[in-house]
């Protein structure tokens, strides 16, 4: 299971106003309740930078902040407040990479419509899920906590193991479903031979690899400690166009799922990738990082 001793969440603070904008405030919630549950010291982090400049932190913005860690304080979370100049996500990810987190939890833009199609993560998030290290939970904004049905996208690699402990750590806190979405590919030498071979032998061929991708997927299963039995959707279609269908279909409240190490080693590929396909998707997206993710702040 993904050992959470130090979770870092990113807070911003309306310049003008003040205010915590409502994904700033869901992304905070959801830290402060995980840090309640497994007892890990939480740090909220603001930026002062905006718009391409630093803006001072009025009276109101800083008495928002402070409210926060009193928040925290009454739930009995140990929390820090830090403000930077850096931005945003390049201080998140410094922090992160300095070893100052365990995980990063940051919110989802809140703008909706076609403007934000595809771009619904945020620039921040975005560049967050890209260039973190540690994993990242991107926090739906009008996400109401009470999770009912997660889903974890996993393959057969280590991080996809990490995925699929950290799903099954979460339903159970929650008392969630679990699902579990895995895509098997067809190999190359069996598409090639497809207009060689009798309909029924392919068909035949095809429908093997499918049972055999079910059974590594049970017996994965098997080693995560489930309150409730999950449920398997197996694909043949690319990883990315599988998960955006099982997501659009099912509607889970938190997707999880790997990353690609920078090396291109096994993982589904998050980052530009999660901008691109899974930006519009209506969930919460938390990203795990193979243990050889390299973090490029440059």
């Amino acid at each position: 299971m993904l050992e959470i001793n130090k979770i870092l969440v990113g807070v911003e603070v309306k310049p003008r106003t003040g205010e915590v904008p409502l994904g700033s405030k869901t992304a905070f919630d959801q830290a402060c309740l995980l840090a309640a549950s497994t007892g890990a010291q939480l740090k909220v982090l603001h930026s002062l930078w905006h718009s391409d400049e630093s803006w001072p932190l009025s009276e109101k913005g800083e008495a928002s902040l402070n409210a926060l860690r009193d928040e925290a304080a009454g739930m009995g979370v140990a929390t820090r407040l830090e403000i930077t100049e850096e931005r945003a996500w390049l201080a998140l990810c410094r922090q992160a990479t300095a070893g100052h987190a365990d995980l990063v939890v940051v919110g989802r833009r809140e703008k909706e419509g076609a403007e934000s199609k595809g771009r619904a993560l945020g620039a921040i998030a975005g560049k967050v899920l890209r260039s973190c290290c540690k994993p990242v939970w991107v926090v739906k904004a009008a996400d109401d906590l009470e999770h009912k049905l997660i889903l974890a996208a996993v393959d057969f690699s280590k991080v996809g193991t990490k995925v699929l402990e950290c799903a099954a750590f979460l339903a159970r806190r929650n008392g969630a479903a679990l699902h579990v979405v895995h895509a098997y590919r067809i190999p190359r030498e069996l598409r090639q031979q497809a207009s060689e071979l009798d309909q029924d032998e392919y068909d035949a061929r095809v429908e093997a690899l499918k049972a055999q991708a079910q059974s590594e997927v049970d017996e994965r299963l098997l080693r995560v400690d489930l309150t409730e039995p999950a449920k398997t959707h197996l694909s043949r279609k690319p990883p990315a166009e599988a998960i955006r269908e099982t997501v659009e279909h099912l509607q889970p409240d938190v997707l999880i799922m790997g990353s690609l190490s920078r090396a291109g080693r096994p993982g589904i590929q998050m980052g530009e990738t999660a901008e691109r396909v899974f930006g519009d998707l209506e969930c919460s997206v938390l990203s795990i990082k193979p243990d050889d993710f390299e973090c490029l702040l440059g």
